[in-house]
């Protein structure tokens, strides 16, 4: 499968990119020249609006994929030469590779042409909680998507072992050479174009899949955030591979953002399984990680997916009139509902929908109504008015919220498993 260009498109983003470069200029022998790259969004304009190839480009690279192609794959090529601060800014086509740009655009344009680019993606789950999952692993892999599952490569994809230690970008590179055989993964085949400096649509989907994922497994107990942990490198990263015609190239790993990073090497295994004998809780296990597959194989699931992505962002928020925000967003992506919300307000609405989907009783159900009153006064103040501090009140709601959460994220799986089977 690949791009198809009509033949004037393609004619057209030649001659327009051929345009473009000669405005280009690099700095640094190695870097290009952002103020010379305005001309690159006029490339995007080459692509009908609305069309299916639009739709297409969206989902392999982003909004303006061209010119993002573009500018990725210049700063791939320059970024192999060596770094000179004392070299003075000059035109792309100085450079002996740019030098005939009639040449080097048509090039640019065949390998845009070449998408999707394959790729397989991973992110480390932190060793106290894979301990616990790798006893769940059939054949080293549990699948929770098409394209998503758990991963331990043991010795079985010798193609994914640690990379050289030096890479043409080992100078900006101070984290991990390759997947470690020996831990736990989340994996994900992923299809479009991923500059090695930079993000793009598909890297951006697998981010979010990994919050996702553990944000999940706080809603389920399974993990528990905020444990202390002394494993792992002092960064979390997301790595990534590129399949060529049956070979596997490394690429520069991505680092996620330190809040981020922060609460995936703090993640614990759940309390509640620390109480088990350790022969009773594979089976647990197993049905936790059943509804985590629940929700990334469905689509029709997807809000229970950025729930869970919101409540995972809560918990990695360093502030926390933040966090109280994140949470009730999570709330809102389920119950939500614009035209029942403006007749009876949305508090109100939010505040019945969880009270009778996680309470079990009517004193409980009347007692979570209260208490979402109350919490969602908190959020109206922080976000109308711009309270600046949480009392001691205000904090114990955030964990009841979080809670509230997770309980709402569990019944709505529990649900949607029913459904399933």
């Amino acid at each position: 499968m690949s791009l198809e260009l009509h033949p004037k498109a393609r004619e057209r983003l030649v001659e327009l990119l051929q345009t473009v470069l000669r405005d280009v200029h690099v700095q640094g022998n190695s870097f290009l020249h952002w103020p010379s790259l305005k001309g690159v969004a006029t490339l995007d304009h080459v692509v009908p609006g609305h069309s299916e190839l639009q739709r297409q480009l969206a989902e392999f690279i982003g909004d303006e994929p061209v010119s993002d192609f573009v500018i990725g794959r210049l700063s791939d090529s320059l970024s192999i030469r060596p770094y000179d601060s004392e070299q003075p800014t000059c035109a792309l086509s100085d450079i002996p590779e740019f030098r005939d740009l009639s040449t080097a655009a048509h090039a640019l344009v065949v390998e845009f042409e070449r998408l999707p680019v394959e790729y397989t993606a991973f992110a480390r789950v932190p060793w106290e909680l894979s301990r616990e999952l790798v006893r769940t692993l059939v054949d080293l892999s549990l699948p929770l998507s098409n394209t998503l599952r758990l991963i331990r490569l043991g010795d079985t994809h010798p193609e994914f072992a640690r990379a050289p230690a030096s890479t043409p970008y080992s100078f900006f590179d101070d984290g991990p050479k390759g997947v470690d055989s020996d831990a736990l993964y989340l994996s994900e085949d992923l299809y479009g174009y991923i500059p090695t400096f930079g993000e793009s649509a598909p890297l951006l989907r697998f981010a979010f899949n990994v919050r996702a994922f553990f944000g999940l497994t706080f809603a389920l107990r399974l993990a528990k955030p905020g444990s202390i942990s002394f494993f792992g490198p002092a960064k979390e990263h997301i790595l990534i591979y590129r399949r060529n015609h049956g070979d596997v190239e490394y690429h520069r790993p991505h680092e996620h953002p330190p809040d981020v990073s922060d609460c995936i090497r703090a993640v614990g295994l759940g309390d509640a399984y620390k109480t088990l004998p350790e022969d009773a809780r594979p089976l647990l296990m197993k049905a936790e990680v059943d509804l985590v597959a629940t929700a990334f194989s469905e689509p029709r699931n997807a809000g229970v997916l950025r729930a869970a992505q919101w409540l995972f962002d809560s918990y990695s928020s360093r502030s926390q009139l933040l966090a109280f925000v994140q949470a009730t967003v999570a709330l809102e992506i389920l119950f939500g509902d614009k035209a029942i919300s403006d007749v009876v307000g949305l508090g109100e609405l939010l505040g019945n929908r969880v009270a009778y989907l996680i309470g079990t009783t009517r004193q409980q159900r009347e007692e979570v109504l209260k208490d979402f009153r109350r919490i969602y006064e908190t959020r109206s103040r922080i976000v109308h008015r711009g309270h600046n501090l949480l009392s001691a009140q205000e904090r114990s709601d955030l964990y009841t919220l979080r809670w509230m959460c997770s309980r709402a994220i569990l019944r709505e799986l529990e649900l949607a498993k029913a459904d399933a089977d």
